[in-house]
């Protein structure tokens, strides 16, 4: 005799519809992750380019604050 589901063909067919839904579950979470690190990867950048900036604009100060020492000094104290 025939099982009422067909063969246990309905619970093969449930059953492969679970493991399709547990894998979309963890390509979902996985998706999450993902984004979630690449969100953390670009702050990170961003503050990286920031600090650079800050980092430019002090040795261009300094830079400056260098050539402006140097032009005051007398060009006769430079050829001893």
């Amino acid at each position: 005799m025939a099982e009422p589901n067909g063969s246990g063909r309905l619970d093969r067919i449930e059953a492969l519809l679970e493991k399709a839904g547990e894998k979309l579950d963890r390509v979902a979470t996985m998706g999450y992750l993902h984004d979630e690190r690449l969100a953390r990867i670009e702050a990170g950048i961003e503050e990286m380019q920031d600090h650079e900036k800050r980092v430019d604009a002090r040795i261009d100060k300094l830079v400056s604050s260098i050539g402006d020492l140097i032009s005051r000094i007398p060009p006769s104290a430079l050829s001893r």
